[in-house]
């Protein structure tokens, strides 16, 4: 099985990528910069899981991108379930846009209950796509300030969504409840969610 591992930070605008494909008698690495990245992502998707980290307001995102059938996932981790939770967020909006190209002009604030962790990342998640889908805004950062006994509360960095905005992907349409799942394995945690595009 071959897999496409990357990493990129962007503190600046002049940043580079790092990326490397192997399997197990060939290794390839190349230096890319955006959005150069994003016909490497289109070439693979159908055959490879994507990994990356990012940095944004000084936190970092880790997320796997999935093929699922029609449909694309993501697998978001992190030290803690937010973090998680977060790295989820991140990897669903870009699938869509490079959200990291982008400054935030709103700041939102939103919370949702669920009665377990599963039920909880999807509300979070649909309420993300509730800004892009009604209220026309693009989330582009995400901190979450709460998460404990079934209550999530986030801060949500967005500008409006407009002509600049140079869209990559398909549109994500919904969360779905297939293979859905948070979990804590060995000390990382994992939110892992299927999206219809």
């Amino acid at each position: 099985m071959r897999r496409l591992f990357g990493q990129f930070t962007t503190a600046t605008h002049n940043r580079s990528i790092t990326w490397a494909l192997w399997s197990v008698n060939e290794i390839a690495v190349a230096s890319l910069s955006p959005p150069g990245i994003y016909s490497i992502i289109n070439l693979v998707k159908d055959k490879y899981g994507l990994t990356w980290k990012g940095s944004q307001m000084n936190r970092e995102h880790q997320f796997e991108l999935i093929e699922h059938t029609a449909d694309i996932g993501v697998i978001g981790k992190g030290a803690t379930m937010a973090e998680a939770f977060e790295s989820a967020a991140y990897g669903m909006f870009s699938i869509m846009a490079e959200i990291d190209r982008y400054e935030p002009t709103r700041q939102r604030s939103i919370t949702v209950i669920g009665t377990d962790d599963v039920l909880l990342l999807e509300r979070f998640l649909s309420s993300l796509l509730m800004l892009f889908d009604a209220d026309n805004l693009l989330p582009l950062e995400f901190e979450i300030t709460e998460i404990s006994m079934g209550r999530l509360t986030c801060w949500v960095g967005t500008r409006p969504i407009d002509d600049r905005i140079e869209w990559l992907g398909p549109t994500v349409k919904a969360v779905t409840f297939h293979e859905m799942a948070v979990e804590n394995r060995r000390g990382e945690w994992i939110a892992k969610a299927i999206f219809d595009v």
